[in-house]
Formats: C-alpha cells, sequence, structure tokens
C-alpha cells in the first residue's frame, strides 16, 4: 500500500496526538502523521521536507488559488467542529471540510480519496501513465513495458521517451516536428509510427533527449490528447528517460506516475536530489503523484511480474 505523509494541527494537542497515534497503531490507514502545534511549523517543516495533505482547525495563512487551499504548496483540508459542517463539504474556495470527531479511519480513508482524487471525464477511455526515475538501471523500462503488455482489454501501447532508444530506426521518428507543427493529419502519422514488436505496441517519439527536449508541456498535451483520440489502446505507458524531458511538469499530466526505485545510498541520495529540485521549483504536486515502487528482476511476461502488477493495482 501506498503510505502517504499527513501533517495535523490543531488547537486540541491531545487530539492531534490521538490521531497520530491511531495511524501509527493501524499501519492499513496507509498514513504516517506528524503533530504540529501550529500552522507556523508545518510552513517550516515544509521548507525542507514533504507532506501530502495538511489536516488543521485553523486555515490562517493558506493561499487560496484555483487548486483549492493550500500552505507551501501541499493541500489543505479544513476540521470542522461541527458535524454539519460537513464530512465532505467543499466551499466555493475549493475547501474540504472534514468533521473532526468522526471515526479516525473515516478520516483516514477520505484524506487518501482526497490525495489521489483526480477529475473523472467519463469519455475517457484510456488510462495514462507515465514512468520515471532520476536512478539508472532499477527496471523503469521494463515496468513500462510490463504494464502495457498485461492490458488484456484493448492492449497496452507503449510510448519510449528514453534518453537514447534502444533501436537505430528511432532516429527516423518524426513525431515531434509533426506535433508542433500542428498538421491536422496527425492522427493518421500516429497511427503509421506505431509498429508491432514482440507482441507490444510501440510508439518511439524521438531517438534521444536532444530532440525530446524541445518538447513543452503543451506538446506533450497535444500528444496525449491524439493517443487517446485512437481509441486503440486502454493503457498508454509513457517510459521517460531522466533526461528526456525539460520540463518537469509534464509528469503532471498523467493518471498515474511510477518511479521506480533502489534502496543503496547512492540511489536513496539522488532520489533525495529529485525530490528537493521538485520543491525549488514549485512542482509538490509532481512529488504528491508519485508512486515510488521497486520493480523486480524478472522477465516482462512472468508470473512473478503479474503478480507484481496485480498487488500494484490493488493499492
Amino acid at each position: 500500500m501506498q503510505t502517504y505523509k499527513v501533517g495535523i494541527s490543531d488547537k486540541d494537542v491531545g487530539y492531534a496526538a490521538a490521531m497520530m497515534d491511531y495511524a501509527a497503531r493501524f499501519k492499513d490507514t496507509g498514513m504516517q502523521v506528524i503533530a504540529f502545534s501550529n500552522m507556523k511549523g508545518v510552513e517550516d517543516y515544509l521548507k525542507t521536507r514533504d507532506l501530502d495533505v495538511v489536516l488543521t482547525d485553523d486555515i490562517t495563512g493558506c493561499e487560496v488559488s484555483e487548486r483549492g487551499v493550500t500552505i507551501s504548496d501541499v493541500r489543505v483540508v479544513m476540521l470542522s467542529e461541527y458535524r454539519d459542517g460537513g464530512d465532505c463539504t467543499v466551499t466555493e474556495q475549493g475547501l474540504i471540510c472534514l468533521y473532526k470527531y468522526q471515526k479516525a479511519g473515516h478520516i483516514y480513508e477520505r484524506l487518501r480519496e482526497i490525495i489521489v482524487e483526480k477529475p473523472k471525464d467519463s469519455n475517457k477511455l484510456a488510462t495514462t501513465i507515465g514512468v520515471y526515475s532520476p536512478i539508472g538501471r532499477c527496471g523503469k523500462t521494463r515496468l513500462a513495458k510490463a504494464l502495457a503488455n498485461e492490458d488484456e482489454v484493448r492492449g497496452g501501447l507503449y510510448v519510449a521517451m528514453e534518453d537514447y532508444s534502444e533501436s537505430i530506426n528511432s532516429l527516423d521518428s518524426n513525431i515531434l516536428y509533426q506535433i508542433k507543427s500542428g498538421v491536422p493529419e496527425l492522427d493518421q502519422i500516429i497511427r503509421n509510427e506505431i509498429v508491432l514488436e514482440n507482441g507490444l505496441h510501440r510508439l518511439t517519439i524521438s531517438g534521444s533527449y536532444m530532440d525530446s527536449h524541445n518538447l513543452l508541456l503543451s506538446d506533450m498535451e497535444e500528444l496525449i490528447k491524439q493517443l487517446l483520440g485512437l481509441r486503440s489502446y486502454t493503457t498508454i505507458v509513457f517510459d521517460i528517460g531522466s533526461a528526456a524531458i525539460c520540463d518537469m511538469s509534464i509528469l503532471t499530466l498523467f493518471d498515474k506516475l511510477y518511479v521506480p526505485v533502489l534502496n543503496d545510498a547512492v540511489s536513496l541520495g539522488k532520489l533525495e536530489v529529485h525530490g528537493r529540485i521538485l520543491k525549488e521549483m514549485g512542482l509538490r504536486n509532481v512529488i504528491t503523484k508519485e508512486i515510488k515502487l521497486e520493480v523486480p528482476d524478472v522477465d516482462v511476461g512472468s508470473d512473478v511480474m503479474t503478480r507484481f502488477l496485480w498487488r500494484l493495482e490493488e493499492n
């Protein structure tokens, strides 16, 4: 189960301590809770570390924008002492209020929904998945291919955006140029570029990161729109090299974002640097979206990989 970090600040320090204790005792909440005496403490904490959501009875000093109520770009959920304040009331400012004296398990269940919730699009018939990692040799490409390979509905599409492609023929790809040119027949061009390799449908965006660095957020939005418009696949997986994109906000565009990791000291150091860079760029929403996982070192179509992906989907 993915574990999320929750900051809680309440004038009743006993309540905050009890909520922290509950999460520590019941691991199935999937929450790591840190209690603060006030919101200034939360703000100071976020200067160097991360939280996925903040639960508080005091939103003084918080920021209000089209994304809702935040502190240091982290989502804020209000604790209400009044039951009619709502179990899930959304104000005009996008503030969600939770009744603080309901069962702690219910609060954490709702917080998980809030953290991972995405706008629903009834016309969207496919899931887009980004696989990215600042660490090398971590199973990134193996995971991306496995995710596309496991789709048994209408099949998956593997979109190669590695630093360097494994195929010399990829250097002939001109998808990026066509996207930027805004050609009207882009959908047909993309169809023609998709090839079937070892039972896997594959689209190569560019042969090297020197080309894909020119990809803007708007370009990727257009590409995703075109791929969804094909209505040929129910899973579209992007294998993104650590140097393949210049605009890291591109990582916010996917329904899911998997980050394969390793647990050696060097890899953990790279992950820490990666997180710090995202924070300094104002991209905490990328950090929140990231699902870090260790990929088993097995073949893409093996039973072990299939079970791993099943558990991943269940969690």
